[in-house]
Protein backbone atom coordinates (compact mmCIF):
# COMPACT_ATOMS: atom_id res chain seq x y z
CA UNK A 1 0.00 0.00 0.00
CA UNK A 2 3.10 2.35 0.74
CA UNK A 3 3.98 1.86 -2.80
CA UNK A 4 0.57 3.22 -4.28
CA UNK A 5 0.45 6.07 -1.78
CA UNK A 6 4.03 7.01 -3.64
CA UNK A 7 2.74 6.81 -7.04
CA UNK A 8 -0.28 8.75 -6.46
CA UNK A 9 1.91 11.44 -4.75
CA UNK A 10 4.16 11.34 -7.88
CA UNK A 11 0.92 11.61 -10.02
CA UNK A 12 -0.45 14.88 -8.18
CA UNK A 13 2.86 16.10 -8.40
CA UNK A 14 2.92 15.88 -12.68
CA UNK A 15 -0.63 17.17 -12.04
CA UNK A 16 0.73 20.18 -10.47
CA UNK A 17 -2.23 19.98 -7.49
CA UNK A 18 -1.37 19.89 -4.15
CA UNK A 19 -2.21 16.26 -3.05
CA UNK A 20 -0.14 16.98 0.52
CA UNK A 21 -2.80 17.31 2.93
CA UNK A 22 -4.52 14.18 1.29
CA UNK A 23 -1.42 11.80 1.57
CA UNK A 24 -2.53 9.11 4.31
CA UNK A 25 -0.12 8.42 7.05
CA UNK A 26 -1.64 4.77 7.33
CA UNK A 27 -3.42 2.63 5.50
CA UNK A 28 -6.94 4.36 5.25
CA UNK A 29 -9.64 1.61 5.28
CA UNK A 30 -11.42 2.36 1.93
CA UNK A 31 -8.94 0.72 0.40
CA UNK A 32 -9.48 -2.83 1.79
CA UNK A 33 -13.05 -2.73 -0.04
CA UNK A 34 -12.89 -1.02 -3.06
CA UNK A 35 -10.53 -2.05 -6.21
CA UNK A 36 -8.41 0.55 -7.33
CA UNK A 37 -9.37 1.50 -10.45
CA UNK A 38 -12.76 1.98 -9.06
CA UNK A 39 -11.77 4.09 -5.79
CA UNK A 40 -14.25 7.16 -6.00
CA UNK A 41 -12.10 10.60 -6.73
CA UNK A 42 -9.67 8.58 -7.71
CA UNK A 43 -9.05 10.51 -10.99
CA UNK A 44 -9.85 13.76 -9.74
CA UNK A 45 -7.54 16.66 -10.26
CA UNK A 46 -5.34 13.94 -12.37
CA UNK A 47 -5.51 17.04 -15.84
CA UNK A 48 -4.13 15.23 -19.23
CA UNK A 49 -2.71 12.17 -17.27
CA UNK A 50 -4.17 9.21 -19.24
CA UNK A 51 -6.34 6.59 -17.01
CA UNK A 52 -3.91 4.14 -17.94
CA UNK A 53 -0.59 5.49 -18.09
CA UNK A 54 1.50 3.31 -15.42
CA UNK A 55 2.57 5.75 -12.36
CA UNK A 56 6.17 6.73 -12.32
CA UNK A 57 8.77 4.31 -10.58
CA UNK A 58 9.41 5.20 -7.07
CA UNK A 59 13.56 7.05 -6.12
CA UNK A 60 15.88 4.25 -5.95
CA UNK A 61 17.08 2.57 -2.18
CA UNK A 62 19.95 4.08 -1.61
CA UNK A 63 23.71 2.19 -1.22
CA UNK A 64 24.72 0.59 1.24
CA UNK A 65 28.42 1.23 2.83
CA UNK A 66 31.13 -0.87 1.12
CA UNK A 67 32.89 -1.94 3.90
CA UNK A 68 34.69 0.67 5.45
CA UNK A 69 36.94 3.53 4.66
CA UNK A 70 39.10 3.21 1.98
CA UNK A 71 42.53 5.16 3.46
CA UNK A 72 45.08 4.36 6.65
CA UNK A 73 44.12 4.49 9.75
CA UNK A 74 46.48 4.31 12.94
CA UNK A 75 45.40 2.79 16.07
CA UNK A 76 48.36 2.80 18.19
CA UNK A 77 51.66 5.00 18.11
CA UNK A 78 54.63 4.16 20.50
CA UNK A 79 58.20 3.62 20.33
CA UNK A 80 59.75 -0.17 20.10
CA UNK A 81 60.13 -0.33 23.89
CA UNK A 82 56.46 0.63 24.58
CA UNK A 83 56.42 4.28 25.09
CA UNK A 84 54.97 7.69 24.39
CA UNK A 85 57.08 9.81 25.36
CA UNK A 86 60.80 10.85 23.59
CA UNK A 87 62.94 13.52 25.08
CA UNK A 88 65.29 15.96 23.23
CA UNK A 89 67.86 15.06 21.49
CA UNK A 90 67.33 11.50 21.64
CA UNK A 91 67.16 8.69 18.80
CA UNK A 92 64.26 6.52 18.94
CA UNK A 93 62.26 4.06 16.84
CA UNK A 94 58.43 4.52 16.05
CA UNK A 95 56.06 1.32 16.06
CA UNK A 96 52.40 2.32 14.54
CA UNK A 97 50.07 0.64 14.13
CA UNK A 98 46.72 0.60 12.78
CA UNK A 99 44.97 -0.95 9.20
CA UNK A 100 46.32 -0.11 5.39
CA UNK A 101 49.43 1.07 6.37
CA UNK A 102 51.11 -1.71 3.84
CA UNK A 103 51.88 1.88 1.96
CA UNK A 104 52.48 4.29 3.91
CA UNK A 105 56.17 6.01 3.39
CA UNK A 106 56.30 9.02 5.39
CA UNK A 107 55.89 9.77 9.25
CA UNK A 108 55.76 12.77 10.88
CA UNK A 109 55.91 14.12 14.12
CA UNK A 110 55.16 17.68 14.46
CA UNK A 111 57.09 18.86 11.65
CA UNK A 112 60.01 16.37 12.42
CA UNK A 113 60.02 13.97 9.49
CA UNK A 114 61.30 10.36 10.77
CA UNK A 115 63.75 8.08 8.77
CA UNK A 116 63.79 5.05 7.07
CA UNK A 117 60.14 4.12 7.17
CA UNK A 118 59.05 0.53 6.57
CA UNK A 119 55.47 -0.55 6.12
CA UNK A 120 54.92 -4.43 6.20
CA UNK A 121 51.40 -4.81 8.23
CA UNK A 122 52.59 -2.13 11.07
CA UNK A 123 54.80 1.08 10.14
CA UNK A 124 58.48 1.33 11.49
CA UNK A 125 60.07 4.35 11.69
CA UNK A 126 63.66 6.32 12.86
CA UNK A 127 62.59 9.14 15.16
CA UNK A 128 65.85 11.60 15.83
CA UNK A 129 64.39 14.65 17.85
CA UNK A 130 66.43 17.60 17.73
CA UNK A 131 68.37 19.47 20.82
CA UNK A 132 66.42 22.51 21.65
CA UNK A 133 63.22 21.47 20.39
CA UNK A 134 60.29 22.76 22.68
CA UNK A 135 58.48 19.72 24.90
CA UNK A 136 55.23 19.47 24.29
CA UNK A 137 52.70 16.82 22.95
CA UNK A 138 52.62 16.42 18.93
CA UNK A 139 50.98 14.69 16.23
CA UNK A 140 52.09 11.52 14.43
CA UNK A 141 51.13 11.95 10.68
CA UNK A 142 51.31 9.07 8.23
CA UNK A 143 50.91 9.23 4.53
CA UNK A 144 50.83 6.91 1.24
CA UNK A 145 49.60 6.37 -2.25
CA UNK A 146 46.32 5.35 0.05
CA UNK A 147 46.10 8.79 1.59
CA UNK A 148 47.54 10.15 5.18
CA UNK A 149 45.80 9.77 8.94
CA UNK A 150 46.76 11.64 11.45
CA UNK A 151 46.91 10.69 15.58
CA UNK A 152 46.29 13.79 17.73
CA UNK A 153 48.94 14.27 20.59
CA UNK A 154 50.33 11.00 20.04
CA UNK A 155 54.02 11.50 21.20
CA UNK A 156 55.05 13.88 24.00
CA UNK A 157 58.65 15.73 23.55
CA UNK A 158 60.53 15.98 27.25
CA UNK A 159 63.11 17.76 28.48
CA UNK A 160 65.63 15.46 30.14
CA UNK A 161 63.90 14.39 33.01
CA UNK A 162 66.01 13.08 35.89
CA UNK A 163 64.68 11.24 39.27
CA UNK A 164 66.32 10.62 42.32
CA UNK A 165 65.63 6.77 41.78
CA UNK A 166 65.87 6.47 38.23
CA UNK A 167 66.90 3.18 36.92
CA UNK A 168 70.56 2.85 35.08
CA UNK A 169 68.77 2.07 31.78
CA UNK A 170 66.17 4.80 31.78
CA UNK A 171 65.66 7.26 28.76
CA UNK A 172 65.17 10.83 30.61
CA UNK A 173 61.38 10.89 29.97
CA UNK A 174 58.72 11.42 32.57
CA UNK A 175 58.19 7.51 31.79
CA UNK A 176 61.67 6.38 31.80
CA UNK A 177 63.64 9.16 33.83
CA UNK A 178 67.70 9.21 34.02
CA UNK A 179 70.05 10.03 36.72
CA UNK A 180 71.70 13.23 36.89
CA UNK A 181 75.15 11.59 36.45
CA UNK A 182 74.19 9.45 33.62
CA UNK A 183 76.71 9.79 31.03
CA UNK A 184 73.86 11.39 28.49
CA UNK A 185 73.03 14.36 30.95
CA UNK A 186 76.82 15.84 29.54
CA UNK A 187 75.51 15.35 26.02
CA UNK A 188 72.65 17.63 26.11
CA UNK A 189 73.30 20.89 23.92
CA UNK A 190 71.84 24.36 23.72
CA UNK A 191 68.51 24.67 23.94
CA UNK A 192 67.60 21.78 26.21
CA UNK A 193 66.04 21.66 29.60
CA UNK A 194 67.31 19.34 32.67
CA UNK A 195 64.29 18.89 34.82
CA UNK A 196 65.21 17.45 38.03
CA UNK A 197 62.17 16.44 40.00
CA UNK A 198 61.95 16.28 43.54
CA UNK A 199 63.92 14.36 45.87
CA UNK A 200 67.48 14.32 47.32
CA UNK A 201 69.72 13.62 44.48
CA UNK A 202 72.99 11.45 44.78
CA UNK A 203 75.89 12.27 42.46
CA UNK A 204 79.44 10.92 42.73
CA UNK A 205 81.73 13.36 40.51
CA UNK A 206 80.59 16.65 38.52
CA UNK A 207 78.22 17.53 35.81
CA UNK A 208 79.65 18.83 32.44
CA UNK A 209 77.68 21.02 30.30
CA UNK A 210 78.71 22.83 27.58
CA UNK A 211 76.33 25.93 27.46
CA UNK A 212 72.98 27.21 26.92
CA UNK A 213 71.13 24.39 28.75
CA UNK A 214 68.80 25.21 31.89
CA UNK A 215 68.76 23.20 35.06
CA UNK A 216 65.84 23.36 36.64
CA UNK A 217 64.25 21.97 39.96
CA UNK A 218 60.95 22.05 41.39
CA UNK A 219 61.72 24.78 44.17
CA UNK A 220 65.12 24.72 46.56
CA UNK A 221 62.92 22.97 48.94
CA UNK A 222 61.91 20.31 46.81
CA UNK A 223 64.67 19.77 44.73
CA UNK A 224 68.47 18.72 46.33
CA UNK A 225 71.69 17.83 44.65
CA UNK A 226 73.59 15.78 47.61
CA UNK A 227 77.16 16.28 48.46
CA UNK A 228 77.45 12.87 50.30
CA UNK A 229 78.38 11.01 47.62
CA UNK A 230 81.05 13.13 46.52
CA UNK A 231 79.58 15.77 44.01
CA UNK A 232 81.87 18.61 43.08
CA UNK A 233 79.14 20.70 41.57
CA UNK A 234 78.21 21.52 37.58
CA UNK A 235 80.55 22.72 35.47
CA UNK A 236 79.51 25.07 32.27
CA UNK A 237 82.48 25.45 29.57
CA UNK A 238 80.74 27.31 27.58
CA UNK A 239 82.33 26.99 24.04
CA UNK A 240 79.58 28.91 22.17
CA UNK A 241 80.11 32.45 23.68
CA UNK A 242 76.35 33.37 22.77
CA UNK A 243 75.14 30.91 25.04
CA UNK A 244 72.92 31.35 28.29
CA UNK A 245 72.93 28.68 30.97
CA UNK A 246 70.22 29.05 33.72
CA UNK A 247 69.86 27.15 36.63
CA UNK A 248 66.98 27.60 38.84
CA UNK A 249 64.48 26.30 41.43
CA UNK A 250 66.59 24.27 43.30
CA UNK A 251 69.67 23.04 46.26
CA UNK A 252 72.56 22.72 45.30
CA UNK A 253 75.09 21.21 48.33
CA UNK A 254 78.32 20.54 46.90
CA UNK A 255 81.94 20.20 48.47
CA UNK A 256 83.95 21.65 45.56
CA UNK A 257 81.90 24.37 43.77
CA UNK A 258 78.18 24.50 43.38
CA UNK A 259 78.12 26.42 39.59
CA UNK A 260 81.57 26.53 37.60
CA UNK A 261 81.55 28.90 34.50
CA UNK A 262 84.22 28.98 32.46
CA UNK A 263 84.87 29.99 28.91
CA UNK A 264 82.52 32.59 28.23
CA UNK A 265 78.89 33.44 27.89
CA UNK A 266 75.88 33.79 30.27
CA UNK A 267 75.24 32.41 33.63
CA UNK A 268 71.72 32.92 35.26
CA UNK A 269 71.15 31.71 38.58
CA UNK A 270 67.29 32.19 39.92
CA UNK A 271 66.38 31.01 43.33
CA UNK A 272 68.92 28.55 43.43
CA UNK A 273 70.44 27.82 47.63
CA UNK A 274 73.80 26.96 47.45
CA UNK A 275 75.78 25.02 50.18
CA UNK A 276 79.35 24.59 51.11
CA UNK A 277 80.27 26.20 47.74
CA UNK A 278 79.26 28.68 45.06
CA UNK A 279 79.92 29.92 41.97
CA UNK A 280 83.32 30.13 40.45
CA UNK A 281 83.29 32.70 37.32
CA UNK A 282 86.56 31.49 35.70
CA UNK A 283 86.79 33.89 32.09
CA UNK A 284 90.85 33.47 31.69
CA UNK A 285 90.61 34.60 28.32
CA UNK A 286 89.67 37.96 26.27
CA UNK A 287 86.18 36.74 26.15
CA UNK A 288 82.09 37.79 27.51
CA UNK A 289 81.74 36.43 30.71
CA UNK A 290 77.81 37.75 32.32
CA UNK A 291 77.07 35.98 35.52
CA UNK A 292 73.14 36.98 36.98
CA UNK A 293 72.08 35.94 40.40
CA UNK A 294 68.78 36.80 41.28
CA UNK A 295 67.19 35.41 44.69
CA UNK A 296 69.50 32.87 45.65
CA UNK A 297 71.33 31.98 48.88
CA UNK A 298 74.71 31.30 49.86
CA UNK A 299 75.13 29.14 53.06
CA UNK A 300 78.44 28.17 54.52
CA UNK A 301 80.54 28.27 51.46
CA UNK A 302 84.09 29.66 51.72
CA UNK A 303 82.67 32.10 49.21
CA UNK A 304 79.70 33.00 48.02
CA UNK A 305 80.51 34.38 44.29
CA UNK A 306 84.57 34.54 43.32
CA UNK A 307 84.88 35.98 39.65
CA UNK A 308 88.14 36.36 38.23
CA UNK A 309 90.13 36.02 34.97
CA UNK A 310 89.52 38.86 32.82
CA UNK A 311 88.00 42.66 33.13
CA UNK A 312 85.10 42.02 30.88
CA UNK A 313 83.76 39.80 33.46
CA UNK A 314 80.30 41.25 34.59
CA UNK A 315 78.63 39.96 37.77
CA UNK A 316 74.78 41.05 38.66
CA UNK A 317 73.41 39.90 42.35
CA UNK A 318 69.88 41.21 43.58
CA UNK A 319 67.63 39.77 45.96
CA UNK A 320 70.10 37.63 47.02
CA UNK A 321 71.34 36.59 50.78
CA UNK A 322 75.56 35.33 51.56
CA UNK A 323 76.73 33.60 54.89
CA UNK A 324 79.50 31.98 53.74
CA UNK A 325 83.44 31.24 55.96
CA UNK A 326 85.44 34.16 53.87
CA UNK A 327 83.76 36.26 51.73
CA UNK A 328 80.17 36.70 50.26
CA UNK A 329 81.88 38.27 46.96
CA UNK A 330 85.20 38.31 46.12
CA UNK A 331 86.47 39.80 42.54
CA UNK A 332 89.79 39.75 40.95
CA UNK A 333 88.38 41.23 38.02
CA UNK A 334 85.36 42.99 35.77
CA UNK A 335 82.35 44.60 37.21
CA UNK A 336 80.54 44.10 40.34
CA UNK A 337 76.61 44.92 40.78
CA UNK A 338 74.77 44.44 43.93
CA UNK A 339 70.80 45.81 44.67
CA UNK A 340 68.62 44.09 47.91
CA UNK A 341 71.50 42.25 48.83
CA UNK A 342 72.50 40.72 52.59
CA UNK A 343 75.56 39.69 53.88
CA UNK A 344 76.31 38.49 57.37
CA UNK A 345 78.69 35.90 59.41
CA UNK A 346 81.09 36.22 56.89
CA UNK A 347 85.07 37.39 57.29
CA UNK A 348 84.29 39.97 54.68
CA UNK A 349 80.65 41.16 52.75
CA UNK A 350 82.59 41.47 49.49
CA UNK A 351 86.21 41.75 48.81
CA UNK A 352 87.32 43.95 45.44
CA UNK A 353 90.87 42.00 45.39
CA UNK A 354 92.20 42.83 41.65
CA UNK A 355 95.52 41.35 39.84
CA UNK A 356 95.22 45.10 37.78
CA UNK A 357 93.65 48.11 40.06
CA UNK A 358 92.23 49.17 37.19
CA UNK A 359 90.48 45.93 35.83
CA UNK A 360 87.78 45.94 38.59
CA UNK A 361 84.42 48.13 39.75
CA UNK A 362 81.42 47.68 42.04
CA UNK A 363 78.63 49.47 43.15
CA UNK A 364 76.64 48.37 46.22
CA UNK A 365 73.13 50.14 46.97
CA UNK A 366 70.06 48.90 49.24
CA UNK A 367 72.25 45.92 50.75
CA UNK A 368 73.05 45.44 54.77
CA UNK A 369 75.99 44.22 56.14
CA UNK A 370 75.88 42.43 59.31
CA UNK A 371 78.63 40.79 61.50
CA UNK A 372 81.81 40.91 59.67
CA UNK A 373 85.43 41.44 60.75
CA UNK A 374 85.17 43.62 57.22
CA UNK A 375 81.62 44.63 56.11
CA UNK A 376 83.55 46.11 52.94
CA UNK A 377 86.70 45.47 51.64
CA UNK A 378 88.97 47.73 48.96
CA UNK A 379 92.14 46.10 47.61
CA UNK A 380 92.35 48.01 44.19
CA UNK A 381 89.75 49.50 41.85
CA UNK A 382 86.92 51.38 42.61
CA UNK A 383 83.56 50.79 44.64
CA UNK A 384 80.53 53.29 45.19
CA UNK A 385 78.01 52.26 48.01
CA UNK A 386 74.69 53.80 48.83
CA UNK A 387 71.38 53.09 50.66
CA UNK A 388 73.53 50.53 52.72
CA UNK A 389 74.02 49.58 56.07
CA UNK A 390 76.95 48.28 57.13
CA UNK A 391 76.75 46.55 60.96
CA UNK A 392 78.90 45.21 63.41
CA UNK A 393 77.06 42.84 65.66
CA UNK A 394 80.51 40.92 67.74
CA UNK A 395 77.95 37.44 67.77
CA UNK A 396 80.48 35.22 67.42
CA UNK A 397 83.26 35.31 69.68
CA UNK A 398 86.79 35.16 69.70
CA UNK A 399 85.80 36.95 66.45
CA UNK A 400 85.62 40.72 66.34
CA UNK A 401 84.33 42.99 63.70
CA UNK A 402 87.15 45.17 62.68
CA UNK A 403 86.15 47.48 60.39
CA UNK A 404 83.06 48.43 58.34
CA UNK A 405 84.97 49.56 55.49
CA UNK A 406 88.87 49.51 54.87
CA UNK A 407 90.48 50.22 51.70
CA UNK A 408 94.22 49.49 50.82
CA UNK A 409 93.98 50.88 47.43
CA UNK A 410 91.61 52.15 44.91
CA UNK A 411 88.76 54.70 45.32
CA UNK A 412 85.33 54.24 47.70
CA UNK A 413 82.52 56.39 47.55
CA UNK A 414 79.39 56.11 49.93
CA UNK A 415 76.45 58.02 49.93
CA UNK A 416 73.43 57.44 52.94
CA UNK A 417 75.28 54.60 53.95
CA UNK A 418 75.37 53.89 57.70
CA UNK A 419 78.18 52.39 60.32
CA UNK A 420 78.21 51.19 63.44
CA UNK A 421 79.39 48.65 65.87
CA UNK A 422 82.91 48.09 64.72
CA UNK A 423 85.72 48.31 67.03
CA UNK A 424 88.61 49.67 65.40
CA UNK A 425 87.26 52.14 62.71
CA UNK A 426 83.90 52.82 60.25
CA UNK A 427 86.03 53.74 57.57
CA UNK A 428 89.87 53.15 57.66
CA UNK A 429 91.51 53.66 54.54
CA UNK A 430 95.48 52.64 54.77
CA UNK A 431 98.00 53.33 51.90
CA UNK A 432 101.23 51.64 51.05
CA UNK A 433 104.53 53.23 49.23
CA UNK A 434 104.09 51.27 46.53
CA UNK A 435 103.89 53.60 43.66
CA UNK A 436 100.91 52.55 42.07
CA UNK A 437 98.73 52.53 45.79
CA UNK A 438 96.52 55.31 46.17
CA UNK A 439 93.22 56.05 48.65
CA UNK A 440 90.42 58.13 48.00
CA UNK A 441 87.41 58.06 50.33
CA UNK A 442 84.19 59.96 49.55
CA UNK A 443 81.03 60.15 51.83
CA UNK A 444 77.93 61.94 51.46
CA UNK A 445 75.26 61.17 54.02
CA UNK A 446 76.98 58.67 55.74
CA UNK A 447 76.29 58.47 59.45
CA UNK A 448 78.69 56.59 61.62
CA UNK A 449 78.78 55.39 64.99
CA UNK A 450 81.14 53.86 67.65
CA UNK A 451 84.39 52.25 67.39
CA UNK A 452 88.17 53.95 68.13
CA UNK A 453 87.59 55.55 64.80
CA UNK A 454 85.10 56.99 62.87
CA UNK A 455 87.07 57.78 59.65
CA UNK A 456 91.12 56.67 59.84
CA UNK A 457 93.28 58.13 56.85
CA UNK A 458 96.58 57.05 57.02
CA UNK A 459 99.99 55.54 55.72
CA UNK A 460 103.10 56.36 53.45
CA UNK A 461 101.59 57.35 49.69
CA UNK A 462 103.66 58.24 47.32
CA UNK A 463 102.23 61.26 45.18
CA UNK A 464 100.24 64.34 45.91
CA UNK A 465 97.57 62.33 44.88
CA UNK A 466 97.80 59.29 46.00
CA UNK A 467 95.59 59.76 49.50
CA UNK A 468 92.68 61.54 49.80
CA UNK A 469 89.30 62.33 52.39
CA UNK A 470 85.87 64.11 51.11
CA UNK A 471 83.28 64.20 53.62
CA UNK A 472 79.93 66.25 53.38
CA UNK A 473 77.05 65.77 55.34
CA UNK A 474 78.27 63.19 57.45
CA UNK A 475 78.30 62.46 61.44
CA UNK A 476 80.54 60.97 63.37
CA UNK A 477 80.00 60.20 66.36
CA UNK A 478 80.70 57.85 69.78
CA UNK A 479 84.43 57.32 68.88
CA UNK A 480 86.94 56.29 71.86
CA UNK A 481 90.17 58.27 70.05
CA UNK A 482 88.97 60.10 66.91
CA UNK A 483 86.00 60.79 65.10
CA UNK A 484 88.05 62.10 62.20
CA UNK A 485 91.89 61.29 62.30
CA UNK A 486 94.25 62.37 58.87
CA UNK A 487 97.87 60.37 59.47
CA UNK A 488 98.87 59.97 55.84
CA UNK A 489 102.94 61.05 55.27
CA UNK A 490 103.55 63.91 53.15
CA UNK A 491 100.70 65.85 50.78
CA UNK A 492 97.31 64.51 50.72
CA UNK A 493 93.98 66.28 50.32
CA UNK A 494 91.71 66.49 53.15
CA UNK A 495 88.43 68.59 52.49
CA UNK A 496 85.98 68.01 55.19
CA UNK A 497 84.15 71.56 54.22
CA UNK A 498 80.29 71.69 54.68
CA UNK A 499 77.70 70.40 57.56
CA UNK A 500 79.76 67.71 58.91
CA UNK A 501 79.31 67.01 62.19
CA UNK A 502 81.83 65.13 64.50
CA UNK A 503 81.47 64.03 68.35
CA UNK A 504 83.22 61.63 70.87
CA UNK A 505 83.07 59.96 74.06
CA UNK A 506 86.79 60.39 74.59
CA UNK A 507 89.79 61.73 72.76
CA UNK A 508 89.51 64.28 70.29
CA UNK A 509 86.61 64.65 67.17
CA UNK A 510 89.37 65.73 64.82
CA UNK A 511 92.94 64.80 64.79
CA UNK A 512 95.22 66.12 62.22
CA UNK A 513 98.08 63.48 62.92
CA UNK A 514 100.03 63.63 59.22
CA UNK A 515 103.61 63.97 59.22
CA UNK A 516 104.90 66.42 57.46
CA UNK A 517 102.49 67.76 55.80
CA UNK A 518 102.98 71.00 53.20
CA UNK A 519 101.82 74.01 55.32
CA UNK A 520 99.44 74.97 51.99
CA UNK A 521 97.69 71.91 52.26
CA UNK A 522 95.66 72.13 55.66
CA UNK A 523 92.50 69.95 56.77
CA UNK A 524 89.75 72.19 54.96
CA UNK A 525 87.13 72.03 57.75
CA UNK A 526 84.83 75.08 56.64
CA UNK A 527 80.99 74.91 58.36
CA UNK A 528 81.94 72.10 60.40
CA UNK A 529 80.76 71.36 64.16
CA UNK A 530 83.21 69.40 66.80
CA UNK A 531 81.04 68.07 69.70
CA UNK A 532 78.08 70.99 68.72
CA UNK A 533 81.09 73.91 68.67
CA UNK A 534 82.59 75.69 65.84
CA UNK A 535 85.29 76.93 65.29
CA UNK A 536 86.88 79.85 63.90
CA UNK A 537 90.27 80.84 62.03
CA UNK A 538 93.18 78.06 61.57
CA UNK A 539 94.44 76.08 63.94
CA UNK A 540 98.15 75.37 63.66
CA UNK A 541 100.12 72.95 64.69
CA UNK A 542 101.68 71.37 67.20
CA UNK A 543 98.01 71.91 69.54
CA UNK A 544 95.82 70.38 71.11
CA UNK A 545 92.16 71.42 72.12
CA UNK A 546 90.70 68.34 73.61
CA UNK A 547 87.37 67.29 72.93
CA UNK A 548 87.65 68.85 69.90
CA UNK A 549 90.85 68.43 67.92
CA UNK A 550 94.37 67.94 68.06
CA UNK A 551 97.24 68.42 65.13
CA UNK A 552 100.45 66.30 66.09
CA UNK A 553 102.95 68.10 63.83
CA UNK A 554 103.87 71.84 63.77
CA UNK A 555 103.65 71.83 59.72
CA UNK A 556 99.98 70.74 60.60
CA UNK A 557 97.22 72.81 60.32
CA UNK A 558 93.13 72.76 60.76
CA UNK A 559 90.93 75.41 58.06
CA UNK A 560 88.21 76.83 59.85
CA UNK A 561 87.52 79.20 57.69
CA UNK A 562 87.70 80.01 54.17
CA UNK A 563 91.17 82.08 55.18
CA UNK A 564 94.20 80.36 54.03
CA UNK A 565 97.29 80.00 56.54
CA UNK A 566 100.43 81.78 55.71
Amino acid sequence: MMKRWLAVASMCWLAGTACGDDAPSSEPEVDAAVPDAAAPGLDAGLGDVPPDAAPPEPDAAPQEPDGGPTGPTIESVTTSDGFTEVRQGELVELVITGRQLDNVTSVRVGKLEAKGVLALGQVRAWLEVPHGVAPAAYDVTVSGSDGSATWIDAIELTPYVISASASPDGHGTFQSPMALCDDRVSESQAGDTILLLAGEHDCEGEVTLDGGQTVEGLGAAATIVRRESGFRGFVVRAFALRNTTTFRDLTIDSGDGAIGHRGGGTLIVDRVAMRQEGIRAECSVACPDRVTVRASTFVDAVTGIFAFGNGSTAIEVSDSSFATRLAGIRLLAGRLTVNRATFERSRIGVMLDPLEPTEVNAEIADSTFDDHVIGVDLRGGTIQIRDARIRGNDTTPPRISERGIHVTNGEMTATRVTISGYELSGVEAFIGASANTRGIVNLTDVLIEGGEYGVRVHGTPQGPQAASLFMRSTTVRDQTVAAVSSGCQGQSTNDLNGTNQLSVSSGVALEDARIDPPRESPIRAVGITLNGRRFSGTALGVAEVPPHYRIVDDSGAIQFEESVPN
